[in-house]
């Protein structure tokens, strides 16, 4: 019998990550989306905290290629005379508004459960050479919304929250 709870287990995560990964935009703050990914999974019977680890890791790589995205542009633009960074800057911005949407709709019963604020803890961002690439863009990223010498409205609503959804 425990064979059989098992694999019942194993299949009803495979089916959910699949039904996930096939959304039009996997890990998207969609309500109506993460309301009938949530009924989906009370309809295959799965667990809540396997479904949660499901959906985190499924935000947590859109945000890993967003922050890809970001790290590309900023390393591309060091090459040239004039440094050119506001596609990393607007990337960086996406980022920031898909996590606070996240935010914004925690807490939910009616959606999926892991819905919440995005973290790269566990990820290829978490340790080695690619927690460098962070940290210059954040420093970036803070740099290009200084104005004269006092950080922007956007940069003080946001620069608190940015290393939580990038650092873990």
């Amino acid at each position: 019998m425990p064979q059989i709870a098992l694999a019942c287990k194993t299949n009803g995560a495979e089916m959910y990550r699949k039904y996930l990964a096939a959304a039009a935009d996997p890990g998207a703050a969609d309500k109506a989306a993460l309301e009938a990914a949530r009924n989906y999974q009370t309809r295959i019977n799965l667990d809540e905290g396997e479904a949660t680890s499901i959906l985190a890791a499924l935000c947590r790589e859109r945000v890993e290629k967003q922050v890809d995205v970001a790290s590309d542009i900023l390393k591309s633009s060091g090459r040239t005379r004039i440094r050119d960074v506001s596609g990393a800057t607007a990337v960086l911005d996406d980022l920031l508004a898909y996590n606070a949407s996240m935010v914004a709709l925690a807490g939910d019963v009616s959606l999926a459960p892991g819905v919440g604020a995005v973290s790269l803890f566990g990820g290829r961002y978490h340790v080695g050479s690619k927690t460098d690439d962070l940290r210059d863009l954040y420093r970036m990223y803070v740099a290009e919304n200084i104005k004269a010498g006092d950080f922007s409205d956007a940069t003080v609503r946001v620069e608190p929250q940015f290393p939580r959804p990038c650092l873990g």
